[in-house]
């Protein structure tokens, strides 16, 4: 991508992105690709890429048979989604033998209170924590009426909470429906655990 490109993608300005830019040159993350004036990753960034995966412990490998049976016994992609501070995150996914199918690539990531997997994490945060997310996403919503739907309320997270699983129409990409789950371990959330196709 062109640096006007990565500026659009983060919607950050110019000057930010060419100070990213040059951080990431130099941690030997990005190099300039043969297109003049883009950029590319470096294969530094694959190394990291298998740390970060290790560093989520065994997860993904136990969940890695339940993804499959998912995808199979539905026909739909099959996503295990962690979160990361205040964004919901794809660790894996398993993909549906349909040509036609939900596009997600791990590594994504994706806002709290859109979807049903990531609405599954956002119910399994601290509660002072959630509360100071659904605040600001209130004034968000009350100084921009018109920007998108309606934020979730505390009592609607409150309700996934208690059921441990919620389900979404069209909330991330339209003409998706989905379906997720929370994974305790030792009560505690530490995932989620959904399915997401077409809704028709």
């Amino acid at each position: 991508l062109t640096t006007a490109e990565l500026a659009a993608a983060i919607d950050a300005p110019l000057s930010s992105t060419y100070r990213y830019l040059s951080v990431l040159r130099s941690s030997g993350l990005l190099e300039e690709s043969e297109v003049s004036g883009s950029y590319r990753l470096t294969f530094r960034v694959v190394g990291m890429a298998r740390a970060a995966r290790a560093a989520w412990g065994g997860m993904e490998r136990l969940a890695r048979p339940v993804l499959e049976r998912l995808a199979a016994e539905t026909g739909e992609t099959a996503l295990l989604i962690k979160r990361s501070h205040t964004a919901a995150v794809c660790v894996d996914r398993a993909e549906s033998p349909h040509p036609v199918r939900l596009q997600f690539d791990p590594g994504q990531p994706m806002a709290l209170h859109r979807g049903s997997a990531a609405r599954v994490l956002l119910a399994g945060m601290p509660k002072r924590e959630r509360a100071d997310y659904l605040a600001a996403l209130a004034e968000e919503a009350a100084r921009e009426p018109t920007a998108g739907r309606r934020p979730p309320t505390e009592k609607e997270i409150e309700l996934v909470a208690e059921e441990g699983w919620t389900q979404s129409f069209e909330e991330v990409d339209e003409g998706i429906w989905g379906v997720a789950a929370a994974v305790r371990e030792q009560g505690r959330l530490v995932a989620s655990v959904g399915v997401a196709g077409p809704l028709f």
